[in-house]
């Protein structure tokens, strides 16, 4: 009797709990615009799938389903939110062999901060200059471009508070586990080193 592989494997497991996670958060944060975990959830499955291909799909499988029940973006902006979302994974995920680590190969609390601030930075400008090209609502040369940016500064910082929240608060939980499993203590809590 051979013994087979597992039925579902481990990366489609992890990218349909962030798919589900994904809905879940834009519909109960529906009122609450940009202050939502989808980046963290793209961001964290670059990090963690092994298939880059099946990370990408999880914005669009959540984007799918989720602006079907609630409605969806112009066809512009939803391509410029995908476009946004598969820069912030496809940079989380080329820097996270690059970034500099602590000795216990964790990143560092700066460069997970930079991290996120840099993503929602991205983000920002992307689909702030897709909204300009694509809405009509501002004239296209700079001082509507610059327009369209000061408007978009509330959302902007609404798009920080949720990566904060969803993508460094998790990190640093994780790099916080790591530290922990890397530096076995005493019962007294006094660090011993690691024997291999």
């Amino acid at each position: 009797m051979s013994r087979q592989g597992p039925i579902v494997d481990r990366d489609w497991l992890i990218a349909a709990g962030l798919v589900l996670i994904g809905i879940a958060s834009r519909e109960l944060l529906v009122d609450w615009p940009n202050f939502k975990p989808v980046n963290a959830v793209c961001v964290i499955g670059g990090l963690l799938l092994s298939r880059w291909w099946l990370a990408a799909l999880v914005p669009i499988a959540i984007a799918a389903v989720s602006d079907w029940r609630l409605g969806g973006l112009p066809v512009e902006l939803t391509v410029a939110v995908m476009l946004a979302y598969w820069l912030n994974l496809a940079g989380f995920r080329f820097a996270a062999g690059r970034w500099p680590k602590q000795g216990n190969g964790s990143w560092t609390k700066m460069v997970i901060a930079a991290g996120v601030l840099a993503s929602a930075v991205q983000f920002y400008l992307t689909t702030n200059f897709a909204f300009w090209l694509g809405s009509g609502l501002y004239v296209r040369d700079w001082s509507g471009l610059a327009s369209c940016y000061l408007a978009g500064i509330p959302f902007f910082w609404r798009t920080l508070a949720g990566d904060l929240l969803f993508l460094a608060a998790p990190l640093l939980a994780w790099q916080f586990a790591m530290a922990r499993h890397a530096a076995p203590q005493h019962d007294n809590g006094a660090m011993v080193p690691v024997s291999e």
